[in-house]
């Protein structure tokens, strides 16, 4: 059975509206992608487990100032992505082809996974009738 592992991450999608207009302002996106660099980040290239798509959702109107602040830090691998809100359910329907279930799990921008997450997600062996997984023993 193939199994796929999502992470959604809302960066700053809250609070934004549909005509484009956000409070987010560069200074405050320079600063917490530097947080999420810092920690965020560094959990997930410390997993144990590398077979997952990290998906960390930007408000659209917001998209220059991510893409200039994403730009003063190193490259990030492929299987973790700042991208524009309204392009996350392409991401995660590509993501899922060919798979017979997926694990969609979120958190936030400046939270840490313990570096087995996962895997601890991989090696779980729900019933046919488990609909949600609580791993207590995921967060640093």
């Amino acid at each position: 059975m193939k199994r796929s592992m999502i992470i959604l991450i809302h960066f700053n999608t809250w609070l934004s509206d549909p005509n484009n207009q956000t409070p987010w302002t560069k200074e405050w996106i320079d600063y917490r992608i530097g947080v999420f660099m810092k920690y965020t980040c560094r959990s997930f290239l410390a997993q144990t487990n590398q077979n997952f798509l990290a998906l960390i959702l930007y408000a659209d109107a917001t998209k220059p100032y991510v893409e200039e602040a994403l730009a003063k830090h190193a490259k990030l691998p492929e299987h973790i992505r700042f991208i524009p809100f309204t392009a996350h359910r392409k991401h995660i329907y590509d993501y899922i082809q060919g798979t017979d279930e997926f694990y969609l799990t979120t958190m936030g921008s400046d939270d840490m996974y313990h570096h087995t997450m996962i895997e601890q997600l991989y090696a779980a062996k729900p019933r046919p009738e488990t609909e949600v997984i609580i791993n207590q023993l995921g967060y640093c």
